[in-house]
């Protein structure tokens, strides 16, 4: 086959992806965590999902192994990598999505050998981190994150890390500026900085994304080069360049769910869309059923629902900014903030605004330099 077309099918490649909750255990009891449940799946359950995956019309997916905390249930985490690295039809990329109060030479080799990515949270400083991230006897989980993960990047340099600002007051900038770079001085090049889910208060929100600017700017500036903020540089990449460099629209963030790409597997079989609908109140209103016994009817009319939708709020020049623009919407997070999918959520539609205003500013007070265009060009990936 010409060249051409091995790198047109690579590029056309689309994985389906499947979160799977082994476990809804943890051993820590953070403030804005939503995961609530003591089950482990069990080897069954398990099965079930290994004959759904071979028996799905789809080729290539992202597995996500989620929690609780997944490596409590690590004998089933395996079952499942190594049953599905058997289907010689099928290619998988693996994540796992652990807070690293557990870890050892066992579950390493493994990690290391299914070449699987490493999500995992800090917060910033100890300070910081302790403020919401604790064991259930109350006492802080930062010390032994970060020896964990100090041994770990080692091994594993393209670790993601996940900072949430949860704050009890608007910090002082230099309290922002500590926590971040106590992160990024650990060696860490994936970063995302994350809002508390709960935090509806625009001026905190809005001061916040300016800390976040001045950080991305003053690191650019003194290093010369993109700042490891991964979805600051890929909003930067997919919708502030082009939209500049074109002057057309963009809105490069299609719904995996309404697509009909994604299935979230809760450790007790049940499924759902997506994973903010396993979260959602009223949750089990969205099950698709159990993984052994889908309800494909309701998949099916439940993605042509979505799809009408957000067919119809994408050709609305209504949702813009800066009239060039288009802002982002979740249909799962409209439901957990108005109770049905199909209403917009106008907190979530200023958040994402306050995001993409702060991205143009970053990328205005930067565009000059020719080495940060050709940056996000040759480094960001998707």
């Amino acid at each position: 086959m010409p060249l051409k077309y091995l790198l047109m099918k690579n590029f056309l490649r689309v994985d389906k992806r499947v979160d799977i909750f082994v476990t809804r255990k943890c051993p820590l009891a953070c403030s804005y965590c939503e995961i609530v449940g003591y089950k482990h799946m069990s080897f069954k359950t398990a099965r079930d999902v290994i004959s759904f995956i071979k028996n799905d019309s789809d080729k290539y997916y992202r597995i996500i192994f989620q929690g609780g905390e997944p490596l409590l249930n690590f004998d089933v985490l395996k079952f499942l990598v190594e049953e599905m690295e058997c289907m010689n039809d099928k290619k998988f990329n693996f994540e796992i999505l652990t807070n690293l109060t557990i870890w050892n030479k066992e579950i390493e080799d493994f990690i290391k050998k299914h070449k699987m990515i490493i999500q995992t949270s800090l917060d910033g400083t100890e300070k910081t981190h302790n403020l919401n991230r604790k064991f259930k006897n109350g006492s802080g989980s930062y010390k032994i994150v970060v020896h964990n993960l100090r041994n770990v990047i080692k091994k594993f340099p393209n670790l993601h890390v996940k900072m949430v600002c949860s704050w009890v007051k608007i910090k002082s900038y230099r309290e922002f500026k500590a926590d971040v770079n106590n992160i990024i001085k650990m060696g860490v090049k994936n970063l995302t900085i994350a809002y508390d889910y709960r935090e509806t208060d625009f001026k905190k929100l809005e001061k916040m994304n300016s800390y976040i600017a001045r950080w991305y700017y003053e690191y650019a500036k003194n290093k010369r080069d993109l700042p490891p903020l991964s979805n600051v540089n890929l909003n930067l990449k997919k919708n502030i360049l082009p939209t500049e460099k074109s002057g057309r629209m963009y809105l490069k963030n299609p719904c995996e769910t309404a697509e009909g790409r994604t299935i979230v597997i809760d450790s007790d079989g049940n499924t759902y869309p997506c994973l903010f609908y396993l979260l959602a109140g009223n949750h089990k209103r969205f099950s698709f059923g159990k993984i052994s016994d889908l309800n494909k009817k309701h998949m099916a009319i439940f993605q042509a629902a979505a799809v009408s939708f957000l067919k119809e709020y994408s050709g609305n020049k209504k949702h813009l900014v800066d009239n060039k623009i288009k802002i982002p919407t979740c249909i799962a997070m409209n439901y957990r903030r108005t109770g049905t999918s199909f209403k917009l959520d106008m907190v979530q539609m200023k958040e994402a605004e306050l995001q993409i205003k702060r991205d143009l500013w970053i990328y205005n007070k930067l565009k000059k330099h020719r080495w940060f265009l050709k940056a996000l060009t040759t480094q960001v990936r998707e």
